[in-house]
């Protein structure tokens, strides 16, 4: 997922204009079909990151919020 600006993260990755969302992931699903309704309806999306993905060195979403 591209972002609109580099995203904050400690975790030391190469790459902070994307994020990686992996398909091991509990909600991967729901979080999945989340991204696609915003970036259907154009609105913003907030979450939380933790650690790096090993291939893309992207920081690796753990949570998505809706913001209205």
């Amino acid at each position: 997922m591209i972002t609109k600006g580099n995203v904050s993260s400690s975790e030391g990755c190469t790459n902070n204009t994307t994020v990686s969302l992996l398909k091991t992931h509990p909600l991967f699903n729901e979080m999945y079909s989340a991204i696609l309704s915003v970036f259907q309806a154009e609105t913003i999306i907030g979450g939380w990151v933790n650690g790096c993905d090993p291939v893309f060195k992207t920081p690796v979403l753990t949570r998505l919020d809706l913001i209205k």
